[in-house]
């Protein structure tokens, strides 16, 4: 695997926290 599932989970967490992020500002 070219991307470790830690690497992907981490990117898949900063995601997550970005989205809830923008959606508690709005």
């Amino acid at each position: 695997m070219p991307v470790s599932i830690r690497e992907v989970a981490a990117r898949a967490g900063v995601s997550l926290g970005t989205v809830s992020k923008v959606l508690n500002d709005s």
